[in-house]
């Protein structure tokens, strides 16, 4: 089972002499997952993703601009972040690079994880 909980808000916005709509998204999907060949250990990995695109129209029609698209987990291994899979961390593992970041409570979405910092989550 998967939860999700998030926001996007539009609002009027100009970008390079266009005018249009400036939309963002921030959703967090939170994951109950197991070690593998263990069943009796189950955590949570939560998944938090923001975008922002611009949306005008042109000569041409309707143009969608993709001007960020961030995602950070946790809890997940920090030394994994620019592969393309989730690595969870669970209780009693070896612990690999450690955060860098400042401690994030991941389901409050009005808090800003730091761009490129691995953070704690203060709760799961």
């Amino acid at each position: 089972m998967v939860k999700v909980d998030g926001k996007v808000t539009a609002r009027k916005a100009r970008d390079q002499g266009r005018t249009g709509v400036k939309v963002e998204t921030v959703h967090n999907f939170v994951y109950a997952v197991r070690r593998p060949g263990r069943p009796d250990t189950v955590t949570r990995v939560i998944l938090r993703r923001a975008t922002e695109v611009f949306v005008f129209r042109d000569r041409t029609g309707v143009t969608i601009w993709l001007s960020r698209s961030d995602r950070t987990v946790t809890p997940a291994k920090c030394d994994t972040e620019n592969e393309p899979y989730v690595h969870p961390e669970f209780d009693g593992e070896a612990a690999g690079t450690g955060p860098s970041g400042r401690p994030l409570d991941p389901y409050d979405l009005s808090q800003e994880p730091e761009p490129g910092k691995c953070s704690t989550a203060t709760r799961i």
